[in-house]
């Protein structure tokens, strides 16, 4: 009777262990894809920047080099493991993308041509604009993949638009005064940034076409009264030194954008100078 009794015990202790193991394994399960921080990995300093501010510490943002061949193996291994992708284009010329359907990832993929509709603009992160739209897009995707810290991404999301919201606004202000501006540019770096200011630049696909030739075109523009400002890169080669001399003989404003100059820049503070940079020089023409 003894016996039985402790069989019976013994049965019960070992269903119980059993029980809370099994409960053990799925709570341990469940937990740590929440405990693990989000993997994210872009090559454009702007949206590292971005996201970072609004993953905090729940999460890490690489920036890997935008040629792949300077790619190490921790560098490839950051992509297989990311659980975001941020970038300019979705389409193959993409260093990401190409590596992305090459290795067949799982990754969510936020691409800021898909925000910002037109596929024609290179260069997209130069605008506050595409920041914006990309940081509200990265919340979103945040949120469903750890909505336990949905809240988190909310408030540093709304905080990274407070910055935000005075270069659009400046923006804003910029474009209803000005209107029907016309420019020069020997790079599409800078096109979407122009148009939301309502300018529209007057030589198209310079990339196809030989010196002699845009510079025979810009000059056809100037004499014609047709350029308002003419927008430098900070680097200069012979077709824009000789651009500049046309440019200075007619009187017309030149504006020098620079690039950033590391990746450590903050470039919220960036897109702001050189905002104010144009501000400065719409304001002081004289149509």
């Amino acid at each position: 009777m003894h016996k039985q009794v402790l069989y019976a015990i013994l049965t019960i202790l070992l269903v119980f262990i059993g029980a809370m193991l099994v409960f053990i394994r799925l709570v341990g399960d469940t937990a740590s894809p929440v405990n693990q921080k989000i993997r994210i990995v872009t090559t454009i300093t702007a949206y590292q920047q971005a996201a970072q501010q609004i993953v905090g510490d729940t999460g890490k943002v690489t920036l890997l080099p935008t040629d792949v061949q300077e790619w190490g193996a921790k560098d490839k291994e950051q992509l297989k493991k990311a659980d975001i992708i941020l970038v300019d284009h979705q389409d193959d010329q993409d260093t990401l993308i190409a590596q992305y359907r090459n290795w067949q990832l799982q990754s969510k993929i936020i691409a800021a041509n898909q925000i910002i509709t037109d596929n024609d603009f290179d260069n997209l992160w130069v605008s506050p604009l595409t920041t914006k739209a990309l940081s509200d897009k990265l919340t979103t995707t945040l949120s469903d993949i750890d909505p336990r810290n949905r809240d988190t991404y909310v408030s540093n999301d709304n905080q990274l638009n407070t910055k935000l919201s005075v270069l659009n606004t400046q923006l804003a202000t910029l474009a209803k005064k000005n209107k029907n501006l016309n420019y020069i540019s020997l790079s599409d770096d800078w096109d979407i940034l122009f148009s939301q200011l309502n300018a529209q630049r007057v030589l198209k696909k310079v990339s196809h076409q030989s010196s002699s030739t845009l510079l025979d075109e810009a000059k056809d523009y100037i004499d014609d009264d047709k350029v308002d400002f003419v927008v430098m890169p900070n680097q200069q080669n012979n077709t824009t030194k000789q651009l500049v001399k046309l440019a200075n003989s007619h009187k017309i404003p030149i504006i020098t954008i620079s690039y950033p100059k590391n990746q450590s820049e903050d470039i919220l503070n960036w897109q702001q100078q050189n905002l104010n940079k144009i501000q400065n020089m719409i304001n002081n023409l004289k149509k």
